[in-house]
Formats: C-alpha cells, sequence, structure tokens
C-alpha cells in the first residue's frame, strides 16, 4: 500500500479496534486518551507505510511500554520514554532505524509508537508481532527473525528529574523478559522506585525481508476498520457483535454473553493475574483467566476449554465500547470493579498462523501450564 497519513478521526479508531484487538492487554484505553491529546496539541502526523514502502535495507525498530497496566493508566502523558528508549536504542545500531515498528496490538501500544513515528518524523509500520497484545516477549513472531537483543528500557521521568535507562543484553527473548520485569520494580538506596512498574522499551531492528516471515502485516489497517466499525455502533446504534464480526470478515466467535460477577486480582511481577467470572444468558458460568492479557476461557462442569491463547479473547459492551483488562479490575479505592453487574460479551478472534507457529505455540502453551491447563487448546474456526 502507499505511503498515507492518518487523520486524527483514525488515530482514534485504531486506539478502539486495537483495544478490541488486544484481548484485555496492549494498556489501558485511560492511558491512549493523553497521546491522542499530545498528538492534536502539537499538531504532529502520522504516516504508515506496509513494507513495500520501506527500503529493502533500512530496518524498523520496535518501541513499546511494558509494565503492570495500573501503573500504565496512572503513568498520564506517556510521551518521553518512549522516545528516550528509541532514540537510544538507535545509537546502539550501525544501521539507524528507518521506521518505527509496533510491538503488538493494544489501545497503548498501537498508539505508543505512532506517536514516536510522528516525534521523529518516521514512517509507522503496518505490522507488528502479533496482531494482539502478548504478556511475554517470547510469544512475539519477531523472535522467528532475531532475539530482543540489545533492548533499550527507559522510564517515565518525573518533571524536572532526568530519565533512567538501562540496556539489557541476553540470549533470548525470555532470559530478556526477565531482566525487564525485574528492573521495573527495582529501587534506588532511598527505596523510592525507578520506574514505577512500568516503562518504554526499544528493540528488534528488523528489515522489511526479515519482517516478511515474522510478523502480522496489515496490523494497524485492520484495528482501525474494526475501530470505524465500533465508533459507528457507539454513534448511530445497531448491533455491535454484527459490526465486529463484518469488519473482521466473519472471523470472530461469541464465547458467552452475560453479566459480570466477579473480579478476582492479584499483582506481582509486572503482572496484573486476573479470574474475571461472567454469569451467562444460557445459564453457564464462565471463567476468564488472564496475565494481563486473557489467556484462557472455560464454563463451569466443561472438560474443554471454550477458547485459550494464542487465539484472542476480547470483551465488547452492547453498546460498542472494548473493555481492556485494566478498565474490568477492581477499582483501587473501590475494592471492587466498577462493572460488576453489566452485560457483555466475550468475543474470540482466531490467531494469526504465524502464532501456530512451534516454537510460539509452544511458548503459549506453557503459559497455560502456569495456569493450570496442560492439554491442548481448541483453535477457533478461521
Amino acid at each position: 500500500m502507499p505511503q498515507r497519513t492518518l487523520t486524527s478521526t483514525e488515530l482514534e479508531q485504531l486506539v478502539l479496534g486495537a483495544c478490541l484487538l488486544g484481548g484485555g492487554g496492549g494498556g489501558p484505553l485511560s492511558g491512549a486518551q493523553p497521546l491522542l491529546d499530545y498528538l492534536r496539541r502539537n499538531r504532529l502526523t502520522v504516516t504508515l507505510a506496509g513494507l513495500a514502502d520501506l527500503p529493502a535495507d533500512t530496518p524498523g525498530a520496535v518501541v513499546a511500554g511494558i509494565g503492570a497496566p495500573n501503573a500504565a493508566s496512572q503513568s498520564g502523558d506517556f510521551t518521553e520514554a518512549p522516545l528516550n528508549a528509541f532514540r537510544r536504542y538507535a545509537k546502539l545500531l550501525d544501521t539507524p532505524p528507518g521506521a518505527v515498528l509496533p510491538a503488538e496490538v493494544g489501545a497503548m501500544n498501537s498508539l505508543i509508537p505512532a506517536v514516536v513515528a510522528a516525534q521523529t518524523g518516521l514512517p509507522l509500520i503496518d505490522a507488528d508481532s502479533a496482531g494482539r497484545a502478548l504478556p511475554t516477549l517470547n510469544l512475539a513472531a519477531f523472535n522467528l527473525a532475531a532475539p530482543p537483543s540489545p533492548l533499550l528500557l527507559a522510564n517515565q521521568p518525573a518533571a524536572g528529574q532526568e530519565g533512567v535507562s538501562i540496556t539489557l543484553n541476553a540470549a533470548n527473548a525470555s532470559q530478556t523478559d526477565s531482566l525487564v520485569r525485574a528492573n521495573l520494580s527495582a529501587t534506588d538506596d532511598t527505596g523510592s522506585s525507578l520506574f514505577g512498574s512500568v516503562g518504554a522499551f526499544s528493540t528488534w531492528a528488523l528489515t522489511p525481508a526479515q519482517l516478511a516471515h515474522s510478523s502480522v502485516t496489515g496490523s494497524t489497517s485492520r484495528a482501525i476498520r474494526l475501530g470505524a466499525a465500533l465508533r459507528r455502533v457507539q454513534t448511530e446504534g445497531g448491533d455491535a457483535v454484527a459490526a465486529v464480526r463484518t469488519a473482521l470478515d466473519g472471523q470472530l466467535t461469541v464465547l458467552a454473553q452475560g453479566t459480570i460477577r466477579a473480579v478476582e486480582l492479584s499483582e506481582a511481577g509486572g503482572f496484573d493475574r486476573l479470574q474475571i467470572t461472567l454469569a451467562a444468558d444460557d445459564g453457564r458460568i464462565v471463567h476468564v483467566l488472564a496475565v494481563n492479557e486473557n489467556l484462557i476461557a472455560f464454563a463451569e462442569g466443561s472438560a474443554a476449554p471454550l477458547a485459550a491463547a494464542p487465539d484472542t479473547l476480547a470483551w465488547l459492551t452492547d453498546d460498542g465500547h472494548p473493555l481492556s483488562n485494566s478498565e474490568i479490575r477492581p477499582d483501587t479505592a473501590l475494592r471492587a470493579s466498577v462493572h460488576l453487574g453489566r452485560r457483555i460479551s466475550l468475543l474470540g478472534i482466531p490467531a494469526a498462523p504465524i502464532l501456530r507457529e512451534p516454537v510460539l505455540a509452544n511458548g503459549f502453551s506453557a503459559l497455560l501450564a502456569q495456569l493450570g491447563y496442560y492439554g491442548t487448546a481448541p483453535a477457533l474456526p478461521v
């Protein structure tokens, strides 16, 4: 596709569509709004480019936010950390990045690279590592091309303070991810947090030739199309699920519809671990287990899960609003989810085929085993 400038409306649509496709993760909607405001206030433009539009020997580099979603929702104007990470990572490379590459799809992590693209004047690549959000780096399709090393991790500095950054080198993505999580919880000698459980990273400088076999192409455009459909439902009414199904060319399964009955949360190591329980309209009790992202759904009394990662499990309200798990998690002050009793649809979206590659599929299986599921998860129909 030819390079094109995204409109302000398309960026808003990107956030909506990416929130649904993120499957509960990829950053909260509340964290995306300050980024949209920043782009408007500074009159910055974002140019979207396909792989074929880029010079063959020029790499694009990943930039994204990482850490506990609740911390991300409280990070305010998260515009310095990603830019610092990207620029400092670029200095480590022999060939500087000629484009900005999204790591994943999500409300914040589809917009953060767009902001960095606007800040640097570089194009935003219409591709990512999964077509969804991911809880850990080892699940990214980019690993089929190269490990995420070196990785530059930067914090969002407080007003008037200099930013903190660290360069990490490791043999593989699992080791890199562990080092990132450890640093996000690091403190100085006074006990003050250096990162506040959230930061931005830059890594994976990959050429178009490498991305051709290690990415999900067209993911930003797909999120924009989906977001446009959701916005129409929000403003004009209509069947939200039907609108999503049409926007996704029929690649959608309704796993359950009902009301949110309970939300249980534990936080550890830069992750939100949730169990969300639905009282389904058909009488079933459905549980969804999440580690930042929704990973598996099952109905009580059923031997097999309804769906599991790498397929995407997403939340959608009847009036067309996607929800991330940051919105569903218990409110800190109320100690309960503000969405308890709300009617919602749990939707299943089939995984991009590249996520079924053995090395990536095994990573998802290992993650599901940590949640107590050791079987073979059924794949949603394409």
